[in-house]
Order: structure tokens, then C-alpha cells, then sequence
């Protein structure tokens, strides 16, 4: 009779601590709760970001839509990761573990190299298809070019930034000037060459213009003409760069042919329905996905250009 308690009372034990591991306490906030991936065959859609949460909030309609459009492939749920970096991204795609990433053609192209993950098609991103990046100055500053940028300081955004970063670095590059970055704004810059300092913001880097703590700054075209036009009237623009896609999809290598050209007919579909439109618009406010106008090996061979001119 002894044992016969003692085995109840363990039996006891063991279901109380498995009931006890509830999902909250198990799952991680960089991974949506909506499935696991080792119990169905789940499709998984990423970004990367340091707001785990809002991303996927974002994102998990786009991963229930898709996973619902291609449940012929076996495909049971649709999931969001967050990285935390451009490495967790890059590793994530190569293995499989992510099959669909977006991201600016900067960071995409970074991805891409690391990873060997497939363009798939252009994303019009807040519904923008493509955009450029304006250098400007004060309109008192007597610039009238880049040239005349020599032994100054420009402001840019941030080191991973397509429009605040790999296109004006590269657009100055291949007008022959060259570049020196600089942790000081106010550091001296030797009379051949154009310092540039990171503002981490594109509103930063227009205070830091009118302020005059830099001479000149570069930012996205979008947030460019934006801003009131009572402040563009106090700026002069240098130059506007090349215009390149908003967005990049790409897929991970392990994913089969079949899989993508079935993913790139439900995408560039989702534009024509309502159910489609909705989901578009909870996914930042997309407009759509479509080819690349030039074709996707001519516009990546472009990009690839530009992102060896600035270096990894």
C-alpha cells in the first residue's frame, strides 16, 4: 500500500510541473506564439529590429495569409522572427529557418551575399516603389555642389541605411571625391576629402543642416519632401542620387522553385482582392509587390556596384 501512495504522489508531481510550463514561459518575444515549427510545417516571414513586439504585430497577418495561400506545399501556419542583427538574419535564411525577409536594398544586399538567398520581387514599402537620396546644405551656405563639400562635414544617417548611408557614400565615390568618417562633427577634415558623422535620425540630420553644426546632410527623398516647405526653403539640394527599389524580397536557398513561383503569384495577387488589400495595408501600409521594372538581375547588379563602392 506504501508503494501504491508513493506512485500516485510522484504521478501527482509530474503533471503539476508539466502543466505548470505554460507557452508565455517558453516562447521567446522574438518569435510569434502562432506555431511551432518542429510540431507543423510552418512558413516564416522575419525583419530585423530592436521593437520585437511591434514587428510582429505587423507581421503576423502577412505570415497567416501567406501560410493559408500555399497550404498545398504542406504548409499548416505562418510565424514572424525578429533578429536582433544583419547576422542572426543572414544565418537564419541560409538554414531555413526564415523563408521570406524584406528589407532596403542595403541591408538585403548584405543578407544576400551572406546567406545566398534568392531575389524574389520589389516591395512598395508605406506605397513607395523606389526612392533616391537628396544631399543638401543651407541655402546661405554659398554650396551650390558636392565639390564644394571638400574639407567639410556631412551628416548621415546610420551605417546600415540604403538612403542615408550606401547611396550618398556611393554617389560621392563615384563623383571622385573621397570619404573619412568621424566621430565629432566638429573634427578638423583634411582639405582633399569630406568627413561624414552618423546622426542615427534623417530629422537629426535637418536640425544639424539648419543648425549649422554640419554643412551639409543627405536623407531619403520621402522624408525630404516631407518635411514643411517652409524648412525645404531654407535648404539648398547638392544632388539627388539614383533611384533604387523600396524594398527587396528575398527567400531563403533551401526553399524549392516550385515554392517560390507559387510565393510570387500570391504576392504580386494580393493587390487585386480585398482580403488581399487589407492585409497589404496592416503590413506597413504596402501598396504591392511587383517585378523589378528593369528585371531583378539588372537592378541587383546595380546595387551590387553600389554596395561594393561603400564596402561591407
Amino acid at each position: 500500500m506504501l508503494h501504491l501512495w508513493l506512485k500516485i504522489i510522484l504521478g501527482l508531481g509530474v503533471i503539476l510541473g508539466v502543466s505548470g510550463c505554460s507557452p508565455d514561459s517558453l516562447s521567446s518575444d522574438t518569435t510569434s506564439p502562432a506555431a511551432d515549427p518542429a510540431a507543423t510545417e510552418t512558413f516564416v516571414i522575419a525583419d530585423i529590429s530592436d521593437e520585437p513586439a511591434a514587428k510582429i504585430d505587423a507581421y503576423q497577418p502577412m505570415a497567416n495569409y501567406l501560410a493559408e495561400q500555399l497550404s498545398e506545399f504542406g504548409i499548416e501556419a505562418g510565424a514572424v522572427k525578429v533578429a536582433p542583427d544583419m547576422a542572426t538574419m543572414t544565418q537564419w535564411l541560409a538554414t531555413g529557418d526564415v523563408d521570406l525577409y524584406f528589407d532596403s536594398p542595403y541591408p538585403a544586399m548584405r543578407v544576400k551575399t551572406g546567406s545566398g538567398a534568392t531575389v524574389l520581387l520589389r516591395r512598395w514599402k508605406t506605397g513607395v516603389a523606389a526612392y533616391s537620396t537628396i544631399l543638401f546644405a543651407r541655402q546661405d551656405s554659398n554650396r551650390q555642389t558636392v565639390h564644394d563639400l571638400l574639407g567639410q562635414v556631412v551628416a548621415f544617417e546610420e551605417e546600415f541605411s540604403t538612403s542615408g548611408y550606401m547611396l550618398p557614400k556611393a554617389y560621392l565615390a563615384e563623383a571622385g571625391l573621397s570619404l573619412t568618417q568621424l566621430n565629432d562633427p566638429t573634427a578638423q577634415v583634411p582639405p582633399d576629402q569630406i568627413g561624414y558623422v552618423f546622426s542615427r535620425h534623417e530629422q537629426t540630420t535637418i536640425q544639424w543642416v539648419l543648425s549649422q553644426r554640419v554643412v551639409a546632410g543627405a536623407v531619403g527623398s520621402p522624408y525630404f519632401y516631407s518635411i514643411p516647405e517652409s524648412t525645404r526653403e531654407q535648404l539648398v539640394i547638392l544632388a539627388e542620387t539614383e533611384a533604387l527599389p523600396r524594398h527587396i524580397g528575398l527567400v531563403s536557398p533551401t526553399m524549392d522553385a516550385a515554392q517560390q513561383q507559387a510565393l510570387k503569384t500570391v504576392l504580386m495577387a494580393m493587390d487585386e482582392t480585398p482580403a488581399g488589400r487589407d492585409v497589404l495595408q496592416q503590413f506597413e501600409e504596402t501598396a504591392q509587390f511587383d517585378e523589378f521594372p528593369q528585371g531583378a538581375s539588372t537592378a541587383i547588379a546595380r546595387i551590387k556596384v553600389l554596395y561594393d563602392l561603400v564596402g561591407d
